[in-house]
């Protein structure tokens, strides 16, 4: 569908949630403790959006269960909407990742890419965590991010209705803390 799709339409980008759900299976942690990454089934669908001629749009989430500080899940297909266990270990899967990412597919086209972090978490449904959660989360993975290369571009906060927005630059700017860009969701309704 999405390759009759694109050749009807040309899309430039493709953003879609839980990159990292469960099912991905990016993430477990052995019974030592560490973290095993793995990249299997989002190299298939990265693959897949570059061969139509599209880029990721990269939006990071949800907390994989190996991650998480607990158990709530949203709507049928149950995203973790906790905040991580550890921050750093959060900020690890998102170094990993990116580092993943150029490995495979080369610095000159990851950097054209746009991580965001999370999605609307302004709303109880997307995120159990404050609105100062958030901005840890948001600062481990804009750093971590930072930290595999200064040119990949990380925004947020995804959230819905304008939500937050002058509060994340406040809180980039207070706390030195990497933002290219911002976004948020309008719908008809709002």
């Amino acid at each position: 569908h999405l390759r009759w799709l694109q050749k009807e339409v040309g899309f430039r980008t493709c953003r879609f949630h839980a990159v990292f759900h469960d099912d991905m299976d990016v993430v477990r942690r052995r019974s030592d403790g560490a973290l095993v990454y793995q990249w299997h089934h989002v190299d298939k669908v990265y693959d897949t959006l570059l061969s139509l001629g599209m880029r990721p749009f990269v939006e990071l989430n949800p907390m994989p269960a190996a991650l998480a500080s607990g158990s709530t899940t949203m709507f049928d297909y149950g995203m973790n909407i906790t905040p991580p266990r550890r921050w750093e270990e959060w900020g690890d899967l998102v170094r990993a990742f990116a580092t993943h990412c150029i490995e495979r597919y080369g610095l000159p086209e990851v950097s054209q890419w746009n991580f965001e972090v999370w999605n609307e978490p302004n709303l109880s449904c997307f995120w159990t965590g404050t609105k100062e959660d958030y901005f840890q989360l948001y600062a481990h993975a804009a750093r971590a991010l930072k930290s595999v290369h200064p040119d990949l571009r990380v925004g947020g906060p995804a959230s819905s209705k304008a939500s937050w927005l002058a509060d994340l630059i406040d809180y980039c700017s207070s706390n030195s803390v990497p933002i290219d860009f911002l976004s948020t969701h309008l719908y008809p309704q709002d």
